[in-house]
């Protein structure tokens, strides 16, 4: 039997993010070009996978939920976390993540 040790699933966890961010990044790039287009690639990758680290800490798993976290953070331009009201309905425990990520956009005042 093969036992995997925490450290090294931490590892795997993080290549995998770190790919998942590499391929997010153009898609999200495609869908708001102009909002964007100050960033350069590198930077984008660099932000999305601080988003994604972040969707995860607050319990988002599927892609749609990890990439609209990211959309609205990046577009935010500040870690969601930041703003108290934001924060307290990531981290409601009685809210759906699609319903979490949609209260979310309405305080931002953001359209994802």
């Amino acid at each position: 039997m093969i036992l995997i040790r925490p450290e090294q699933m931490a590892v795997f966890r993080t290549a995998k993010l770190v790919q998942y961010a590499t391929e997010l990044a153009p898609q999200l790039r495609r869908s708001y070009a102009e909002e964007l287009e100050a960033l350069d690639d590198a930077a984008l990758v660099a932000l999305t996978r601080e988003a994604l680290e972040r969707a995860a800490a607050y319990g988002f798993e599927s892609e749609a939920h990890l990439r609209r976290f990211a959309a609205l953070e990046i577009l935010a331009g500040a870690p969601l976390g930041s703003r108290r009201d934001v924060d307290a309905i990531l981290s409601a425990r009685d809210l759906t993540p699609r319903r979490k990520l949609q209260v979310a956009a309405e305080l931002l005042g953001i359209e994802t």
